[in-house]
């Protein structure tokens, strides 16, 4: 499970309608790099989960953070995780989401990783696009 850092600000400092062709440009980044290795899905917002498999790891992890990352003039975006491996530590799918969040606010409150405050920049949505 991932969440945005960041996004909150620069959805304040932008506008929704251009936050919304960022979160949906990082949803299809997260697409690329999870790949055939697993289904990537956007949750709602800025939390969006990755099902991988065994094979990609931490590598596959950071692959999806820097995925999930974006910054320009006057903004930074990162993310933070919680991973489960299934079925080890949890076989029901609502313990799995619920340590995969607690594990993701316990990385953030870690990491700190914030935006901060960011100037107020006009972007067109099409520079989001690929």
């Amino acid at each position: 499970m991932f969440d945005l850092d960041g996004f909150k600000a620069y959805n304040d400092n932008f506008g929704h309608l251009v936050a919304t062709c960022c979160s949906g440009r990082l949803a299809q980044a997260l697409g690329h790099a999870v790949g055939s290795s697993g289904c990537a899905y956007r949750l709602g917002g800025d939390e969006f989960c990755a099902l991988l498999s065994s094979d990609g790891g931490e590598a596959m992890v950071g692959d999806c953070l820097q995925a999930l990352s974006a910054d320009g003039d006057g903004f930074t975006i990162t993310s933070s995780y919680g991973a489960v491996t299934l079925p080890q530590e949890a076989s029901d799918p609502n313990l799995a989401l619920q340590l995969a969040d607690e594990r993701m606010y316990a990385y953030k409150d870690s990491s700190r990783a914030s935006a901060g405050k960011a100037e107020r920049v006009t972007w067109r949505c099409r520079s989001w696009l690929p």
